[in-house]
């Protein structure tokens, strides 16, 4: 799903608030819920962004994501990072770095996934996406 971003914040458009993004980029969502897109912002630290934020301009739902629904709630993502705690470990939340290496390379693996099966467009987009990654990740 490739998304471009319209603005800042709908209210005051600052700036300073999700200074990661940039006004007008094109995005490859790596996963949808019900109010968010995640995406790997310029910082290359995949995170959840409200959807006001992005226009959508390709729908397309890569294979290999599934949809997880529960009580109104949707989350629809790969399935290799799609199980409660991915994002906690990519991130680290607990010191185990073994945990979080292997999210990290799971995450990679994941959008080299993709990219191979991807249209000239979104390949360019992922491939961008794998270079902000931390260099854990594109060891």
């Amino acid at each position: 799903m490739r998304l471009v971003m319209k603005l800042v914040s709908p209210v005051t458009d600052d700036t300073r608030e999700f200074r990661e993004l940039t006004r007008g980029e094109t995005y490859f969502a790596v996963g949808v819920s019900h109010e968010n897109y995640r995406l790997i912002p310029d910082d290359g630290r995949p995170a959840l962004y409200p959807k006001y934020l992005f226009d959508v301009v390709d729908r397309g739902i890569p294979a290999g994501w599934r949809l997880d629904e529960e009580e109104g709630a949707y989350y629809l993502g790969p399935i290799a990072t799609s199980r409660p705690g991915f994002y906690e470990d990519w991130y680290g939340s607990d010191p185990d770095q073994p945990a979080q290496d292997a999210a990290r390379d799971t995450l990679k693996r994941t959008l080299e996934i993709m990219q191979a099966d991807a249209d000239d467009v979104d390949r360019a987009i992922i491939a961008r996406d794998l270079a902000r990654l931390p260099p854990r990740c594109i060891e």
